[in-house]
């Protein structure tokens, strides 16, 4: 007994120990993902608090005597094209969102999400702008200004990937765009490839400038200039999508 009671403290550290760590360690991966531990409790933890997120709006002179027409800021640029490659992921994951459309009813699915995004904003397809209609575009409601253009295709192979870029630009463009995009709904299984050749095959347009950064694996972004003018810049998104042939 008196050999019992002596050894009984160190079995007890050794149990308070070893609990005391694993608290420690679930306290710190909860810290880790952000949800903070409840002081009045150890049992308990508070979810992060959801915040609602802040929609940009396009930028409009306040100088009346000399604005010129408003524009999309980058900030909403970058939440735009965030928005429509986050519906097309959506997409690829549900057949059913594709299954037996054209270009126009993929495209409709899109239009369905931006036409609400935005205050004072209005999002159309099949819109007539300079020399034919457009797949999509963005107005701003009060004066009509132009805010983003953008042309979706399925995927037909190089030549019908810079004969889309063509189409954008020298039918749908006018100097006052800045920003305008490519939606390329992808059906062959060597998606890899098709990236691959899209990466390639955009630096042989005539109106190529630059690349930029990337914004995901199938969303990339350049710097091309207009057909009559080498010093307006745009800045054109080309996004891709994998719409599986097996499931149209």
């Amino acid at each position: 007994m008196v050999a019992l009671n002596a050894e009984l403290p160190g079995h007890i550290n050794s149990v308070l120990s070893t609990q005391k760590a694993h608290f420690l360690k679930e306290n710190d991966f909860f810290a880790a993902i952000n949800v903070p531990v409840n002081k009045d409790t150890d049992s308990l933890f508070i979810p992060p608090t959801v915040k609602k997120k802040i929609i940009p709006l396009p930028t409009v002179s306040k100088n009346k005597q000399f604005a010129s027409e408003p524009t999309m800021n980058q900030e909403m640029y970058e939440d735009l094209l965030k928005l429509i490659y986050d519906i097309g992921k959506g997409m690829e994951r549900k057949p059913s969102l594709y299954k037996d459309k054209d270009e126009n009813g993929i495209r409709d699915v899109i239009l369905n999400h931006l036409e609400f995004r935005y205050e004072a904003i209005t999002a159309s397809g099949e819109t007539f702008n300079s020399g034919g209609k457009t797949d999509i575009i963005l107005k701003y409601a009060p004066d009509g200004t132009n805010l983003f253009i953008a042309e979706c295709k399925f995927w037909t192979g190089p030549q019908g990937f810079l004969d889309t870029i063509s189409q954008l630009f020298d039918g749908y463009l006018t100097w006052r765009d800045s920003k305008a995009g490519v939606i390329m709904f992808v059906r062959n299984n060597d998606f890899v490839n098709v990236l691959k050749s899209i990466s390639m095959e955009v630096k042989n347009h005539p109106y190529y400038i630059k690349e930029l950064n990337h914004k995901g694996e199938s969303s990339f972004t350049y710097v091309f200039h207009l057909k009559n003018d080498r010093q307006k810049y745009v800045q054109l998104q080309i996004m891709a999508f994998h719409f599986d042939k097996g499931k149209l």
